[in-house]
C-alpha cells in the first residue's frame, strides 16, 4: 500500500507551520499534503505544495474548554 496523502487540521493559531509541513512532506517523502484550514480565508496559507481546504468554524464550540 503506497501512502499518497496526509491530512493536517489547524486554526489560524497553527497556520504559520502549515508552508513548511507542506514543503517538507511533498519535497522530501513525495507525499501530498492537505490542510483542513478552519478559518474564513486562506490569507498566508500556501498551496504551492499542498492542497487547503477552508472549513467552517463552529461558533458554538468554545476555544477554551478546561471550564466544562
Amino acid at each position: 500500500m503506497k501512502i499518497d496523502k496526509i491530512v493536517f487540521s489547524c486554526s489560524e493559531y497553527f497556520a504559520p507551520f502549515w508552508n513548511l509541513q507542506a514543503q517538507i512532506w511533498k519535497t522530501k517523502f513525495n507525499i501530498d499534503p492537505v490542510c483542513l484550514y478552519f478559518s474564513d480565508s486562506k490569507e498566508g496559507m500556501s498551496e504551492e505544495y499542498g492542497e487547503v481546504i477552508l472549513c467552517p468554524f463552529d461558533d458554538y464550540l468554545e476555544e477554551d474548554s478546561s471550564d466544562r
